[in-house]
Parts: structure tokens; C-alpha cells; sequence
């Protein structure tokens, strides 16, 4: 899909936005892009308050993402693995002084997340692992991060899905 603001703050923001999968047998196979052009927030761009004052003028931002998964599509076998590529340029970001800032040249941000899901009868068992690294000082992420989700999953009344469960997140340190 594609989008574009043609007027207010945002004016000449852009968005496309793009996939392809190919169906096999067993799984599937997916390339998606994203390129996105969009004016900082207006936080960043002016503000006041008792410490800070800023007004600035900052370049748009651009994103362009690159992504490919490999997936499987039965429950039983479910898992999938997912790669993407992120080119950040003229990123604004706060800096060390609770400041904005923004950094003309292009950063690489790269992850890959790997997702599985079991169950037994009502009970679902969600795992997914993240591996990111940042090529920038800049941007900083986590090098890993997980999620585990637990849950009970009925119909309340034949009518209203409901799920009942916990959920445990955690990463690296990144600072």
C-alpha cells in the first residue's frame, strides 16, 4: 500500500509499503520493503519548558526496511524466522544532554527473530527470541531479547474468545 499526508503538520509525509509470498507445501516464503519519509515529531522540533528551549529545523527522516521469513503454516509445526534490514537516515534522537538531535548520516540496524508456538488441547505455549545489532553509537538495542507467553484459551459463553496466562520479557542491557 502506499500513503501520503497532503496537508497539516505532516504535509508530504510518504509511506509504501510491500510484500510478495511464495506458497510452498510445507511453508511459506516472504520479501516485504518499506520506505517511509516522514518530518520529526513536533516535540523535537520545538519546545519549552523550565530547563530546555529548543527550536529546530531538522531534514526529514527516512526509513527504508528490507525483510525476508521463512514460515511455516500449521499449528503443529508452526515456526517462523524473520530477517530485516533497516537503513535509518537523518535520524533524530535525544542525546546526552535531554536535547534533540539529529544525525545526518545512514544507520544499519539489522535483526532476526525466530517465533514458535506449542499446544496442548486449550493450552498455548508462545516463545520468540530477538537478535538485533545496530551498526551506530546512535541507536542502541538490546543484542538479544525474549518473550515467553503462557495461556489458557476458551470460549466464554460459545461466544467470546478468552485467554487467561502470563507473559515474561527480557533483553540485554543496551546503554
Amino acid at each position: 500500500y502506499a500513503a501520503m499526508n497532503i496537508s497539516g503538520f505532516n504535509s508530504g509525509d510518504i509511506k509504501l509499503n510491500g510484500a510478495v509470498r511464495y506458497r510452498l507445501p510445507v511453508f511459506d516464503i516472504e520479501a516485504n520493503a518499506l520506505i517511509q519519509s516522514f518530518r520529526p515529531d513536533y516535540a523535537f522540533l520545538k519546545f519549552k519548558a523550565n530547563q530546555f528551549i529548543w527550536q529546530n529545523n531538522f531534514d526529514k527522516t527516512n526509513i527504508t526496511k528490507l525483510g525476508f521469513s521463512v514460515s511455516t503454516r500449521n499449528l503443529k509445526h508452526n515456526a517462523t524466522i524473520h530477517f530485516q534490514n533497516f537503513a535509518l537516515q537523518n535520524w533524530v534522537y535525544v542525546n546526552t544532554n535531554g536535547t534533540p538531535n539529529q544525525n545526518k548520516g545512514t544507520f544499519i540496524v539489522q535483526s532476526i527473530t525466530l517465533s514458535k508456538t506449542f499446544n496442548v488441547w486449550k493450552f498455548y505455549f508462545e516463545h520468540e527470541l530477538f537478535f538485533q545489532k545496530s551498526f551506530s553509537q546512535v541507536i542502541r538495542v538490546p543484542n538479544f531479547s525474549g518473550m515467553t507467553r503462557y495461556y489458557f484459551a476458551s470460549k466464554f459463553a460459545k461466544k467470546m474468545n478468552f485467554q487467561l496466562g502470563f507473559a515474561v520479557f527480557y533483553n540485554t542491557a543496551y546503554f
